[in-house]
């Protein structure tokens, strides 16, 4: 007498569960059903975890829909910046003529937080 042994999954037999619901799972996340909802009511056929629902709804469903932002103002061309051509920084010299290297001094009471960085 042998135990029955649950029936072993095939690679991509979840995915092609998925697929054959896609068109009435699309539909109800676009009516406003949460996905957890629209997964709890198709969990039974679908026989796969949460997260690989989740998983096949934000890259076959979601990657597709355009997100929609009401907000944002239309873009208008910008001409680009002028650039214009960059001054080599100011180098200390010491009294002798020769230039100084800047030292890290450290302050903990310093004015300016950007002098902590």
């Amino acid at each position: 007498m042998r135990d029955q042994q649950p029936e072993k999954r095939r690679k991509g037999e979840g995915r092609a569960l998925f697929l054959t619901r896609i068109d009435v799972i699309r539909t109800e996340l676009q009516q406003g059903w949460p996905v957890k909802t629209v997964y709890e009511q198709h969990n039974p056929y679908l026989r796969m975890s949460y997260s690989q629902f989740w998983r096949y709804v934000s890259s076959l469903i979601l990657k597709g829909t355009p997100k929609v932002n009401d907000t944002a103002p239309p873009n208008e061309a910008v001409a680009p910046p002028v650039a214009t051509p960059a001054q080599p920084p100011a180098k200390s010299i010491d009294p002798n003529g020769r230039s100084v290297i800047r030292q890290f001094e450290y302050n903990p009471r310093a004015k300016n937080p950007e002098d902590l960085i």
